[in-house]
């Protein structure tokens, strides 16, 4: 019976650790050069259960003065109530 109990909140805690991926791009500019590979800003964020954002904003007008491309957001891991993610702005 200890057996199953454990082997129940090792499964339960693995569900919770191991979650999915997120992978976000937004084009803003419809004429933005989809070969660029390399994010004009980066940043990583820390999100607590997954609504209260912990880091701060961007404001993209500094960020690209000339116009946004493009805003990809990848989530690089879950743990239990925080994540963490990656940010990457591309300006035309």
């Amino acid at each position: 019976m200890l057996k199953r109990i454990l082997l129940m909140l090792a499964m339960l805690a693995m569900t919770s650790v191991m979650t999915g991926c997120f992978h976000q791009q937004v084009v803003v500019d419809s004429d933005y050069n989809a070969s660029k590979t390399t994010p004009d800003y980066e940043a990583t964020y820390f999100h607590i259960l997954g609504l209260v954002g912990i880091s701060n904003n961007v404001d993209l007008n500094q960020v690209c003065p000339g116009g946004t491309g493009l805003v990809e957001n990848k989530t690089i891991i879950t743990i239990q109530a925080v994540t963490i993610e990656k940010m990457g702005v591309y300006c035309k």
